[in-house]
């Protein structure tokens, strides 16, 4: 999910956790764009502050956190989210950043690794995704680290 605000909503809430309890579906949201650069307090927005999402930080091409990646308890992966070449309409290209840019790799990794392993519970697939991530530091800037695939489906 590439959207994001900074206000609880219940109807969003029931929704994602029907999603989440009653269909087994992964839910993978962008954490927010509204970190500091000091990378101080809680700013992870909704629907990825939500237990059943898994919040996504953006990190640059040296693994660093991304000045503007949402911070605090709830983020759970990084993934690229600086310069990400992405396509636009017009059959073109261009190069964006934040964590909407970030969480369609964990989405990605997701679904790769599911396809690998279709026997797993969405709660599995998330343990595994978390337990197989390479640390990069303070869990409130990268959560378990940078989503790793191909040890998720090694494991």
């Amino acid at each position: 999910m590439s959207l994001g605000s900074p206000y609880y909503s219940s109807i969003i809430e029931q929704y994602v956790n029907l999603a989440y309890y009653n269909y087994d579906m992964l839910l993978v949201a962008a954490a927010g764009n509204s970190g500091n650069s000091r990378g101080t307090g809680d700013s992870v927005e909704y629907p990825a502050r939500f237990p059943a999402v898994m919040a996504v930080a953006a990190i640059d091409s040296n693994n660093q956190r991304a000045y503007f990646s949402s911070t605090g308890k709830k983020v759970e992966l990084s993934a690229p989210g600086v310069n990400v070449l992405s396509t636009i309409p017009g059959q073109s290209y261009a190069y964006y950043s934040g964590t909407s840019m970030a969480s369609p790799h964990v989405a990605g990794a997701a679904a790769l690794v599911w396809s690998a392993k279709p026997y797993l519970s969405n709660v599995e697939l998330r343990q595994l995704l978390d337990s197989t991530a390479l640390y990069l530091g303070k869990q409130e800037h990268y959560g378990y680290g940078l989503v790793q695939p191909w040890a998720a489906i090694n494991r």
